[in-house]
């Protein structure tokens, strides 16, 4: 019965858990395989003696270990082994291996479906909680990852402890926490570990491995942690038991098979990628081994210059007499190098269009083993290490041509051979699924996908896009010649890319696709957008990004959705419709829908509403790249909004009161925020987490503005008075007292040295911040003969111009002169927040430099609801909750 009942609750939750975990559980279950095949019995003894005496000791004030140490010292290994040894203690609730080329392995969400799918299986009674939680919040898994932690993990395994339901200690693991990549994926793992592994019973401990990297150590100093690192002598004993026995399977010569362990020790300075490289080394070296071959290697003792002389002879080794960098041979290790995720021999053989000759492509990857790993349940090829690739990739590092990598022209040509991928095999209804329903429901989904969908067409839809961003610089254009393969392919195969991605699953790509794709396009007006192809291609992908936020819901349900829905129902003005509508068949589209195909003519204004707060929103800022939008609440909560998709990032907690101001520094890493608890609050924009907490003000917080170049924050508040704070120690500068009534608003200068602050008192007053003295006082914001009070004020990117806007509507000054310009030119620049670098005519267009961005509707020129500007976004909460985002 106990089986059968277990059995239940995990294909329940296996049901309810995106099928990404299922892909991450079967890939970690390989990974571990692999590590402890690598592994020598004998060695790292001392590691699991720490670890258990570690649990043994039930101190409660430690939270966590974290097994330290610099790349090469062999941490997935230990990790391995320790999570072998738990688990045959029955004391491993959940493992996570993190992997840098995987995207499946390097984010919080995975992390914890992860966990959360390993303790279901580990112990009934967690596994019932969960079905439960899905079953009461079906949508749970698709929340913050903070509040998926607390429902999925902490909340289950509290009530578990305190009825007794379990007793025993609970080790979760993660591995290589350094591998997950990009600062900002990392940053929410690592605030599952900061922030939320303290609300975890102390019976649940938590051992993570990783690099000590700054904000790695910077997280483990406020968790209560016990930082476990191999010893010099640990490594020399461990390395001298691995280089006996693996140099024993050597032809050695006596003089090496009595000095040789010992030399090879001596060498390796504990660095095990050394002594791995160095080992494979002698077993492909021919005749006999003697000492003075072992004492030929290159030492080790770090990673960088050290390890490049092993790569250099290890590489020269391969390529030989090889005297260019077009061979089959560079080609496959540039396809491994630069893989975004791990490949088949096949697939390689296939993206490098070398049909029939899959044969060459399986004697390099031979060649290529010392270097490689395949992995042997999925026959997918990865570098052994990472430090290979930053070797190879490394201009100053690497220079032997026959094998140094250029990153900026092997992207180009990896994305001009995606894109052939996809031309070529790119169609209509690939996977010949019934058009209409949803077709993760028919029976046959899975193997239609596996027959249809090959390897290298997967990859290459998944993937197409990053290549072509990192074939140049960030800012920096495209080469004509992917500028023309993609015009060709977009306009050919668009709704096929989408119809594949919908059956992958993989439809969240397509926006940061488009995002970064547009960012190597020059900035056209719009008449030069008609005119020239880069042009068309902007203004398809910018509907196609339109098509994505206005259909996901059925797109991801049903791929065929692209055809039935997406095409006939976008607006008939926009060149997706005009374009797309054409080269449909007919007979898929239901007749009495087509005289009436294109429901607007044009797109509508509001991209979609966000809907995170639970209360009032008083307050929004976004960020100079347009990427992320802050918003304050009458909830007392921050939060982040991804403004390409409108998803909730995260939530900053700690205002005691409502949040009614909020700003986000120029480059994006710092967040102000200002409430009804009288405080202002430095936040991470990155982690979430808050820096510090300015004191001061006797009521609330109306106002804050922060200068990235002169390291000053500014708040106004209903005690009438303007405070300056260092934002880098969270002292209080200076406090200027002459508004007779609450302050509004305040802005500052991109120089930092002018405030301009808004009262009730109906006064805008411009401050000098270096004297901290009033400069002048305007007034003139007048409603039937009687003045209203000053609620926005901005300055101009170039200090002359401040805009104010009151209920009576806005004027410009002249900061110099403090004279009303009313005779105002045609357009205005202005900057909100440092945000914004636009003009904006008298009819609400509004344009950067030259090249007309979007309109600006008459509610959002009002002070109607308050506005915050940057790229193409203005963010506007015009309701009670809703925040809208529009074009």
């Amino acid at each position: 019965m106990r089986i059968a009942k277990l059995w239940c609750i995990n294909t329940g939750v296996i049901n309810y858990i995106d099928l990404l975990t299922e892909g991450t559980i079967n890939l970690r279950n390989t990974e571990k395989r692999r590590l402890l095949d690598s592994y020598l019995k004998g060695t790292r003894q001392w590691l699991l003696a720490g670890i258990l005496k570690f649990l043994e000791d039930g101190n409660a004030t430690e939270r966590a270990i974290w097994l330290r140490g610099n790349a090469g010292v062999g941490k997935s290994v230990m990790a391995a082994v320790v999570a072998d040894e738990l688990r045959a203690r029955n004391l491993l609730g959940g493992t996570f291996f993190c992997k840098h080329d995987d995207g499946q392995r390097n984010s919080a969400r995975c992390l914890i479906q992860t966990l959360t799918f390993d303790l279901s299986r580990w112990n009934i009674k967690f596994g019932e909680q969960i079905l439960q939680i899905m079953e009461t919040n079906s949508e749970i898994f698709s929340r913050q990852p903070s509040e998926m932690f607390t429902a999925l993990i902490a909340n289950p395994l509290k009530r578990l402890y305190e009825t007794k339901a379990l007793v025993r200690p609970v080790v979760l693991l993660v591995v290589a926490i350094d591998e997950c990549g990009r600062l900002d994926l990392r940053a929410d793992i690592l605030q599952v570990f900061s922030e939320l592994s303290r609300s975890l019973p102390n019976q649940v401990k938590i051992i993570v491995t990783g690099r000590p990297e700054p904000d790695i150590v910077h997280t483990f100093k406020e968790v209560p942690t016990r930082p476990l690192e191999p010893t010099e002598e640990h490594n020399r004993d461990d390395a001298r038991t691995f280089a006996k026995h693996y140099l024993s399977l050597c032809n050695l010569s006596e003089g090496a098979k009595k000095f040789g362990p010992e030399v090879l020790v001596n060498k390796s300075a504990g660095i095990f990628v050394w002594l791995v490289m160095a080992c494979k080394a002698l077993q492909a070296t021919d005749g006999e081994i003697t000492l003075e071959v072992i004492d030929r290697l290159p030492d080790g003792g770090k990673l960088d210059g050290s390890m490049d002389t092993m790569y250099n002879v290890t590489f020269d080794r391969i390529f030989g007499n090889t005297n260019n960098n077009t061979s089959i041979l560079f080609r496959v290790l540039v396809v491994i190098v630069l893989a975004y995720e791990p490949l088949t021999a096949s697939a390689i053989a296939s993206l490098l269009c070398a049909s029939g000759t899959e044969r060459e492509v399986l004697k390099s990857i031979r060649m290529l083993e010392s270097v490689l790993i395949l992995d042997g349940a999925t026959k997918k090829l990865r570098l052994f290490h990472k430090s290979v690739k930053d070797f190879l990739t490394d201009p100053d590092r690497c220079t032997d041509p026959r094998f140094a990598v250029d990153l900026s022209e092997q992207h180009e040509a990896a994305s001009l051979l995606c894109i052939w991928v996809l031309d070529e095999g790119l169609k209509f209804n690939i996977c010949e699924l019934p058009l209409g329903p949803r077709h993760k429901d028919n029976p046959e989904f899975s193997t239609k996908v596996e027959r249809h969908l090959p390897e290298q067409l997967r990859y290459a839809a998944r993937h197409f896009w990053e290549h072509c961003c990192d074939s140049v610089p960030a800012k920096m254009h495209l080469d004509s010649n992917i500028v023309h393969q993609l015009s060709a392919m977009l306009f050919e195969h668009m709704l096929h890319w989408l119809e594949v991605l919908s059956l992958l699953d993989a439809l969240d790509i397509v926006i940061p696709a488009i995002r970064g794709l547009l960012k190597r396009f020059p900035s056209q007006t719009s008449q030069d957008r008609s005119a020239s192809n880069e042009g068309r291609i902007v203004e398809l992908l910018n509907d196609m990004q339109r098509v994505i936020q206005l259909f996901s819901i059925p797109l991801r349900e049903s791929a065929s959705q692209v055809y039935l829905t997406a095409v006939p129902f976008s607006p008939s003005n926009s060149l997706f419709h005009q374009h797309l509508l054409g080269k449909l068949d007919p007979r898929i589209l239901t007749p009495r829908l087509l005289p009436t195909a294109g429901i607007a003519r044009e797109w509508s204004a509001c991209l979609f509403t966000c809907e995170a707060h639970t209360d009032i929103v008083h307050a929004v800022a976004i960020s100079y790249d347009g990427d992320r939008i802050v918003s304050g609440s009458s909830d007392n909560t921050v939060k982040i909004c991804d403004a390409n998709t409108g998803k909730e990032i995260r939530t900053l907690t700690g205002h005691t009161d409502k949040v009614l101001a909020v700003a986000i520094s120029y480059d994006g890493n710092r967040i102000v925020s200002g409430s009804c608890d009288k405080t202002v609050k430095i936040w991470d924009a990155n982690t979430g987490k808050e820096i510090r907490t300015l004191t001061g003000h006797t009521a609330r917080v109306n106002a804050v503005a922060i200068n990235y170049g002169s390291g000053r924050i500014v708040s106004g508040s209903s005690d009438d008075t303007i405070k300056i704070w260092d934002e880098n120690t969270g002292e209080e500068v200076r406090t200027l007292t002459d508004h007779l009534s609450e302050v509004l608003a305040v802005a500052m200068n991109n120089d930092g040295d002018r405030i301009v602050s808004g009262s009730y008192d109906w006064y805008i007053k411009i401050w000098d911040m270096n004297t901290r003295k009033e400069i002048r006082t305007l007034t003139g914001h007048t409603i039937e003969n009687r003045f209203s009070f000053v609620g926005e004020v901005a300055i101009s990117n170039d200090g002359c111009q401040i805009l104010s806007k009151s209920s009576s509507g806005s004027l410009l000054w002249s900061v110099e002169t403090g004279e009303k310009l009313d005779d105002r030119p045609e357009t205005y620049k202005f900057s909100t927040n440092e945000s914004s670098q636009y003009t904006i005519d008298d009819g609400g267009w509004v344009n950067e430099g030259e090249a007309l961005r979007f309109w600006l509707p008459p509610q959002l020129r009002s002070l109607h609801g308050a506005y915050a500007i940057a790229d193409t976004r203005i963010v506007s909460f015009p309701g009670p909750v809703d925040r809208k985002i529009s074009p």
